[in-house]
């Protein structure tokens, strides 16, 4: 049974509607102020919440605000007799689910709130990945398409926007989800290694050899194999990877025996691929699949929803309660451009979550700087992606312009400004 938080200062509409939600198979607890809602989410989460915007003390924006710092995933429901348009905007974009005027027509919210809190289907996303924004979810979209597949994938996007979020949900969302995923990182990798690492070596391959190792396409048979900043593979192994990938045949450093894997590779870069770094051959047969992921600064909606779940998380790892995020935090987390990107933000969060001894983290104890330089860097990043998505939709800007989350007059603009025009 579904159990919702109906809030509202006024007794007679919590009566009316709580009748009508539970006639509607809903378990309701109740709340007449902001205060006690807050003390009712602390004790228990709910399947979603509903709440009047004008409280007697406070707003439900504040209660929206407020629980987003501590669950950002669960639905919310706005009721006002005061729908404005620049309220509606703003709790919307705060992560409101639905905005109702009064008076609340019961069948209507109990509709919102079954398709709010249906629980998850064959295509939902697992709770570990957060896509509140348009340009993530056309992403995922690609990927669930690219899960039953055999053929290889290429993940473009800048360092830390999730590559290997998008990777891992390819993986589970296939048929080898059952078998191992493997990472190799081609930047951490020194170029005489290389070869060792894809395809191991046997005892007394080269000094050091001391006995034998699988390698990472060993590792990976029957599952998936990411091979991260693909790019760095150097140009002379380049052809062993290719017949890897193409045929699953490899040949371990210093055997003679010939061995194969069944592991599905995804390769991954922040480069351009096609910038001469890899053959040709090699970079089509591994871009049978190419998906982008977007820069965070591209993803607004995306931002305080993964705060809120970094904040619960880094809570686990310290062993205390979960402090929430004030209106201060939360305005600093959606003015800071994040070049580092969900890398960047899940640092800043830890580092607040870590530094803060109280039950709210504070714009101060995130501690984001907004540097000029860094905004350029942003500006750059953000040209060569939406360069990269035209380039993949084959000058399609109506595509395009869907597969970034922004209309088609926006991506007009910014390639006006970006001299693309």
């Amino acid at each position: 049974m579904r159990t919702v938080l109906l809030v509202d200062d006024e007794p007679g509409v919590r009566t009316a509607l709580g009748i009508a939600l539970r006639r509607g198979g809903m378990a309701v607890e109740e709340a007449g102020s902001l205060d006690e809602a807050r003390r009712r989410c602390e004790t228990r989460s709910h399947d979603a919440v509903v709440a009047d915007y004008r409280l007697g003390d406070g707003t439900g924006l504040d209660l929206l605000r407020w629980l987003r710092g501590r669950r950002p995933l669960t639905p919310f429901v706005m009721i006002t007799a005061y729908g404005t348009v620049p309220l509606t905007v703003s709790a919307m974009r705060d992560g409101a689910t639905h905005v109702l005027a009064k008076p609340v027509e019961p069948d209507a919210l109990i509709g919102v709130l079954e398709g709010a809190t249906r629980r998850p289907e064959a295509d939902a996303l697992p709770s570990w990945i957060v896509a509140r924004s348009a340009a993530m979810r056309a992403c995922l979209d690609a990927a669930r398409a690219a899960a039953p597949a055999r053929g290889a994938v290429l993940i473009t996007g800048p360092t830390g926007a999730g590559k290997e979020v998008v990777a891992r949900f390819i993986h589970e969302s296939g048929d080898r989800r059952g078998g191992p995923f493997v990472a190799l990182n081609g930047a951490a990798v020194t170029p005489a290694l290389f070869e060792s690492e894809f395809f191991g070596h046997v005892r007394g391959a080269f000094t050091g050899a001391v006995e034998d190792r699988p390698g990472v396409f060993g590792e990976a048979d029957g599952g998936t194999l990411l091979l991260d900043e693909v790019v760095e593979v150097p140009a002379a192994l380049q052809p062993k990877l290719l017949r890897a990938v193409e045929t699953g045949e490899y040949r371990p450093v210093g055997s003679s025996r010939t061995l194969r894997s069944s592991a599905r590779v995804i390769a991954a870069t922040n480069a351009d691929p096609r910038s001469g770094r890899l053959r040709e051959d090699l970079y089509y047969r591994l871009a049978v699949f190419r998906i982008s992921v977007a820069p965070l600064a591209s993803r607004p909606e995306d931002v305080v929803p993964l705060a809120g779940r970094f904040v619960a998380e880094c809570a686990r790892l310290y062993g205390r309660e979960a402090p929430s995020l004030d209106g201060g935090a939360i305005a600093a987390l959606r003015a800071h451009p994040w070049p580092g990107n969900v890398r960047e933000l899940r640092n800043a969060v830890e580092r607040a979550v870590a530094s803060t001894r109280g039950a709210v983290i504070t714009a101060a104890a995130l501690d984001l700087q907004r540097a000029v330089g860094a905004a350029r860097d942003l500006e750059s990043v953000e040209r060569a992606h939406i360069l990269r998505v035209l380039e993949e939709c084959e000058g399609n800007r109506t595509e395009a312009a869907r597969r970034l989350g922004i209309g088609k007059s926006t991506l007009q603009r910014r390639l006006k400004k970006y001299g693309s025009e």
